[in-house]
């Protein structure tokens, strides 16, 4: 019965639980008690939950009201900025330089690209396709205005946003022998080349100074410049490699590839929307904002 929840209901709701009161809200409201009464019976009924105890006129929020209030504030505060962010992003116009991962042409930019026209018609992106690290360098001399990174910066002149966090996993052809269900000890599978990112990128050195630090001899390292080099090589039985499971999921639901448990697995690949403080940031966190949508 979601459908028909409206925004009246929640912030009626939100004056009940603010001024204890039925009487109080219906003035604030400028309508009757029975009105504020009817609308709070019907969330109830939506949310199957007693939001209020009702007890010789005082009125006193409940656990599951409790629970409710922050989300309703959340959606409230929403609905109250969405003409200002549909007709700002629709006016805004200028040109950004942007910084993008393999990752995110790999996965949810086309999506972004391709509804960009739409929702920032009078927005013109200038792409930059690089390493993480690289990416982090053109941020804090100028040359980019923002960026989707494994972040963040931590940079007094750059802000970071939260983007979107992926669990890694090691992952193998079915060709290899390998399988699903056998708990592995990264050393015991030197035969296999191990098949990262790019050269000096995160997910590269996470894997490279590990072997270093615990003293892991007899692997060959072969890094890739984009995650879809990655998958591919490890589907035709190159070696084991790293991907996000967010990326390999298709794959492996399609038996091309086999998630493997191992002693050993790099971090949640984590990324940021980062961008530098200055005449544009304004537009660059909305893009950012806006492709935290399509994630």
């Amino acid at each position: 019965m979601s459908e028909n929840l409206s925004i009246t209901h929640l912030r009626t709701f939100l004056w009940v639980a603010s001024l204890g009161s039925f009487r109080k809200t219906a003035e604030k409201m400028n309508t009757t008690q029975p009105a504020i009464s009817s609308r709070i019976a019907k969330l109830e009924e939506i949310l199957g939950a007693r939001l209020f105890e009702r007890d010789t006129g005082n009125i006193l929020i409940t656990s599951e009201g409790e629970a409710l209030r922050p989300y309703a504030e959340e959606m409230i505060k929403t609905a109250e900025r969405l003409p200002e962010i549909v007709q700002g992003d629709i006016k805004s116009n200028g040109t950004i330089h942007l910084g993008l991962t393999g990752y995110a042409v790999a996965t949810w930019f086309p999506r972004f690209q391709e509804r960009l026209a739409t929702v920032f018609p009078g927005v013109e992106l200038i792409l930059t396709v690089d390493t993480s690290t690289n990416l982090k360098h053109s941020l804090q001399n100028r040359s980019l205005d923002a960026a989707f990174l494994t972040g963040p910066v931590n940079s007094s002149r750059i802000e970071d946003i939260n983007f979107a966090t992926y669990e890694q996993y090691w992952y193998a052809a079915p060709s290899t022998g390998l399988n699903n269900f056998t708990p592995y000890n990264l050393v015991n599978l030197s035969r296999f080349p191990l098949i990262t990112g790019s050269k000096y990128s995160k997910h590269y050195l996470e894997v490279t100074e590990y072997l270093s630090k615990n003293k892991i001899e007899g692997f060959s390292v072969f890094p890739c410049a984009s995650y879809t080099s990655v998958a591919e090589l490890i589907e035709c039985g190159t070696g084991i490699g790293i991907l996000p499971e967010h990326f390999a999921s298709d794959a492996e639901k399609e038996g091309r590839l086999v998630k493997l448990i191992c002693d050993w697995t790099p971090l949640p690949l984590s990324f940021t929307g980062s961008y530098f403080s200055g005449p544009k940031s304004n537009l660059s966190k909305r893009l950012i904002e806006f492709a935290k949508t399509l994630v």
